[in-house]
């Protein structure tokens, strides 16, 4: 006899065998898609900057501030900067500041971001190429989502580059658990599209697979 049990059983089967399947082949397509961009990257991926020193405060570091210091509070750090680990973060916002050296390559150059928690703001040598999602819209979470952004080669100055990031986020006592923290990871410049094949494989592995 068909009993409902039985039906229910099978197509429980029938959705757990295409879900599997769905795994295998982006896992496979992701693997044949490092294979054959690992030779490209050989030459391309030792102009890559990794980025792990910030200066990092609660002021916005364009703006105009009394007294000498151009950036009150501001405290040196190594990211990645987990707002649920041992720095203890009171503000809802977060302003880090990175230089890097103009990229010496050919193609258009990028920054990936791993992770950035949860919404964010982007400035190149004081111009704006990111704003987070303004008060009172819908609220826009990235933490799960690694975030490439092209640097105009216009705005890059010969020699030393700054980033400002404002990073709009939750202390860990204001979220349900430590990976909704607001936080940031070390950013990395360099060749669009060496980075461009970096954002596009943790992507399908952090965000497509179900």
């Amino acid at each position: 006899m068909d009993t409902s049990a039985g039906r229910t059983r099978r197509r429980c089967v029938r959705q757990g065998a295409r879900g599997l399947r769905a795994v295998f082949a982006l896992v496979a397509a992701l693997l044949a898609f490092g294979g054959t961009a690992g030779a490209a990257d050989d030459g391309a991926a030792a102009s890559v900057q990794r980025l792990d020193r910030a200066i990092v405060s609660n002021a916005d570091p364009a703006a105009p501030h009394a007294g000498s210091d151009p950036l009150p509070l501001a405290t040196p750090l190594t990211l990645p900067d987990h707002w649920a680990g041992g720095r203890r973060v009171t503000a809802r916002a977060q302003w880090y500041r990175l230089g890097f050296e103009r990229p010496a390559t050919g193609t258009p150059s990028a920054v990936y971001i791993e992770r950035v928690c949860s919404d964010f703001g982007l400035r190149l040598n004081g111009h704006t190429l990111r704003r987070p999602t303004p008060a009172g819209a819908p609220a826009t979470r990235l933490c799960g989502r690694p975030q490439l952004l092209t640097l105009p080669d216009a705005l890059l100055l010969p020699g030393a580059n700054v980033l400002d990031l404002q990073v709009l986020g939750e202390p860990l006592e204001h979220v349900a658990t430590r990976r909704d923290a607001g936080g940031l990871s070390a950013l990395e410049v360099g060749p669009g599209d060496v980075l461009e094949r970096r954002h596009a494989l943790a992507t399908g592995l952090r965000v497509q697979l179900p």
